[in-house]
């Protein structure tokens, strides 16, 4: 979940919210939706705990087409053009002054991470997971002694700006800055896609779910809590790079470095996590004769090697050859839509029986809550909307194209 999001989103929220105070407002209730999803997410695996992620789950519990879009996002935005976005931004912070007009240095170091990762998860289960979980606890190693080299500078902070503007925003303003904060937490749900290989079941990846999402939102709120008040509100508001600024106002070049080092982390694991989870939801897919099959693992269990080799090429093609920037600005609006399609399948009669209540009173809000930002959301970018829209569509027409008999129904 973490990745450079939270290094960057607040400073643009300050700009648009006026009060550091609102801003840490965004950040708590996009942790409250993720941790609703996460708690949602949770009752749908411990119903069916399979690997695919929202594909297997509509698949199974709405109709084949419906999944079969879900993976077809997944494809094309969720892992593919995010994991390439993440690679071509760890280059960015690895290298900061490069004076390569080109990028073509920065494209090197991108399609290099790229295959250190289709290497690391392309060998084993086992190894793959090891260096995934080596790079999470580095990164959160790193995060740990930034958080306490700030606190240690304590008298350095400039505290609540009095200037800042504490009038309430517009709801619309602080809607817009949920969506964005929104990002950040994106990947809440990823035990769901290789929910197959757990041991305990449902249950263990109920709990990941949960206890890591809401893990991850204290994190945030502690950074937010440095970056709102540490420095003065006029030198981070419409800023993007605003923990690094941070770091250097506090500690100078030294701290600036650890941040660094804790951003191109997060980056690689969320590289290293794309060619762990997106390998699993192409396999199911092949597995119901949705995707080729002569790429695919036989064995669930096993490194889907093919198919890592298969996400990691897509991967680096994007770095190559697309305009990221604008290919995310969309990204959020058709997983959102992905997820909260997921979620709703909770209330099919089949499945809400056998629910909690906190787990469906979670997916309510969690429903809602993701409608209510994707409306403000295609009523602001409307572009965006047509493009979410297409991809959709399109999803519906491949599917017809190449599905086959195999394809499974409810087993309900």
């Amino acid at each position: 979940m973490i990745g450079a999001g939270v290094y960057t989103t607040s400073g643009f929220a300050l700009a648009d919210l006026g009060s550091p105070i609102w801003v840490m407002v965004a950040w708590m209730i996009g942790g409250l939706i993720a941790i609703c999803g996460a708690i949602a997410y949770g009752g749908l695996a411990q119903s069916l705990c399979e690997s695919g992620g929202e594909y297997l789950y509509l698949s199974r519990f709405a109709h084949p087409v419906a999944g079969f879009i879900a993976g077809w996002v997944s494809l094309l935005a969720g892992f593919t053009s995010a994991g390439a976005f993440a690679a071509i931004a760890f280059a960015a912070y690895a290298v900061p002054n490069s004076n390569d007009p080109n990028g073509i240095s920065a494209a090197i170091i991108a399609v290099g991470l790229v295959m250190i990762c289709m290497v690391m998860h392309g060998t084993s289960v086992h190894h793959g997971l090891l260096g995934q979980d080596w790079l999470v606890m580095l990164k959160l190693l790193t995060l740990g002694v930034f958080l306490v080299s700030t606190l240690a500078l304590t008298d350095r902070w400039h505290g609540f700006d009095e200037k800042a503007n504490t009038q309430t925003p517009s709801f619309a303003a602080l809607l817009t800055s949920v969506m964005w904060v929104s990002l950040s937490y994106c990947g809440f749900n990823a035990s769901i896609y290789v929910a197959g290989a757990s041991e305990k079941k449902g249950m263990s990846v109920a709990r990941s779910l949960w206890l890591g999402t809401v893990i991850v939102t204290a994190i945030y709120l502690a950074l937010n809590v440095v970056f709102m008040f540490a420095p003065s509100n006029d030198v981070i508001s419409g800023e993007k790079d605003i923990a690094t600024i941070t770091a250097g106002v506090l500690g100078g070049n030294t701290l600036a470095s650890v941040i660094r080092v804790a951003i191109c982390l997060g980056l690689a694991s969320s590289v290293s996590s794309v060619l762990l989870t997106g390998p699993k939801v192409y396999q199911q897919m092949a597995t119901d004769g949705l995707f080729p099959q002569r790429i695919a693992s036989p064995n669930n269990r096993s490194s889907p090697r093919r198919l890592v080799v298969f996400q990691g090429v897509a991967m680096i093609v994007v770095i190559l050859v697309a305009d990221l920037r604008s290919l995310l600005s969309y990204l959020s609006l058709t997983l959102s839509l992905s997820a909260a399609a997921t979620v709703a399948t909770l209330w099919l009669p089949e499945l809400r029986r056998h629910q909690s209540t906190t787990v469906l009173f979670s997916s309510s809000v969690f429903i809602a809550a993701t409608l209510t930002i994707a409306i403000v959301a295609s009523w602001r970018q409307p572009g965006e909307a047509l493009a979410a829209m297409a991809t959709l569509v399109s999803g519906v027409f491949a599917y017809f194209i190449i599905k086959r008999p195999s394809a499974q129904s409810n087993p309900f």
